[in-house]
């Protein structure tokens, strides 16, 4: 069996599992001697899943292949080797990045091969992920799944740094509806931290508090999707001026063949599915008219990222909100379009992970 085949059948296997021990089976009597079924959430064992899982997803960051051709892997082993021997304090300040900064500089004490840092990220940005989905999803298992098949955290080198400022960001993004703008602002104090890209993350606070499906809401998603254009066309002469990430410049001169057709439309799908619902439901939630808006956002950078597969980059902020936004909305069609939904999209998602990590990887050796 391939590669991505294991990775598949271990992916539904996880969520068979979710599904069976994140919630039980339990019996009510009404007030007329009726004992009815009823579904609870049994915490306790929900938390007891997520750390199973999160144990699975580290040892697919550990042992799973490494994308041959990525700039990434060489970027963080030529990173690692020099953090190496550096002192804590020149580690610290060796970029901007102070977080991050630390993060390898510790990897560097607890491994002897670069793909120490793999699963110190990917420890990380998993418990990330799995703390918002636990926490905003309606249906867990399903959540799972979709973690698993939409592309949202990758298990390779390619952009562990920006998945993980992504992951913070995810996981305290319900700042943003309860409008608690001091909490927003640290938690993209610290996404900078890890990743200075994040700088855009303060944009956000005002895209995902506006209407949903109005001509702002649009207009500011469309702008920011043509800022991302913008700034990654300007980036290689920002790099000739200041010297900062000099190792992407030959990289961001060649360019790139852009986003796959096919890949652009599954990663549209929430979003349309989102403008079916009335609108009545995101004016009554916050939090849902938060997430439909950053999947409207994702759906825009896709769109535009057909120029060029790394403007796809900025969307590691925004793909996360879709497995969000598929678990919620689905409760608002009937009981037969819903089931008919949740299996068309688990097949679609399927497609596209197969599309996207078959044929490209190769033996990385692990070594602690």
């Amino acid at each position: 069996m391939s590669l991505t085949g294991i990775y598949l059948v271990i992916t539904y296997v996880i969520g068979i599992i979710s599904s069976q021990v994140s919630n039980y089976t339990d019996f009510e009597i009404d007030d007329y001697g009726n004992e009815i079924k009823c579904i609870r959430r049994n915490d306790s064992r929900s938390k007891l899943a997520i750390w199973i899982l999160t144990i699975i997803a580290i040892i697919f960051m550990a042992f799973r292949k490494i994308s041959a051709t990525a700039i990434d892997e060489m970027i963080y082993r030529n990173r690692f080797i020099k953090f190496s021997s550096l002192s804590f304090k020149d580690a610290f300040f060796y970029s901007t990045e102070y977080l991050f900064n630390i993060i390898v500089w510790i990897s560097t004490r607890l491994f002897s091969s670069s793909q120490g840092l793999l699963i110190i990220t990917g420890t990380l940005t998993v418990l990330l992920y799995f703390r918002a989905i636990k926490k905003h999803a309606q249906d867990y298992s399903f959540g799972i799944l979709l973690f698993f098949l939409m592309g949202v955290f990758y298990n390779t080198f390619n952009g562990i740094q920006q998945c993980l400022a992504a992951g913070v960001f995810f996981a305290f993004y319900d700042c943003i509806p309860q409008k608690n703008v001091k909490r927003f602002l640290v938690v993209a104090i610290i996404c900078c931290a890890i990743h200075n890209a994040s700088i855009f993350l303060l944009l956000f606070y005002f895209i995902g508090n506006m209407k949903f499906k109005s001509i702002k809401s649009i207009v500011l998603s469309g702008l920011l999707a043509m800022g991302a254009v913008a700034v990654y066309r300007v980036l290689p002469s920002i790099i000739s001026a200041t010297g900062m990430l000099t190792e992407y410049y030959d990289i961001l001169v060649t360019g790139h063949y852009g986003v796959g057709m096919i890949r652009i439309l599954i990663n549209l799908i929430p979003t349309m599915l989102a403008f079916l619902i009335p609108q009545e439901a995101y004016e009554g939630d916050g939090n849902l008219n938060t997430i439909a808006n950053f999947s409207l956002l994702n759906a825009v950078l896709y769109i535009v990222s057909i120029l060029d597969t790394y403007i796809a980059r900025f969307a590691l902020f925004t793909i996360p909100f879709n497995v969000l936004l598929l678990t919620n909305i689905l409760d608002y069609f009937n009981l037969g379009s819903k089931r008919i939904l949740k299996v068309v999209s688990i097949i679609l998602f399927t497609v596209f992970t197969v599309i996207e990590t078959t044929g490209d990887f190769y033996a990385f050796n692990f070594v602690f």
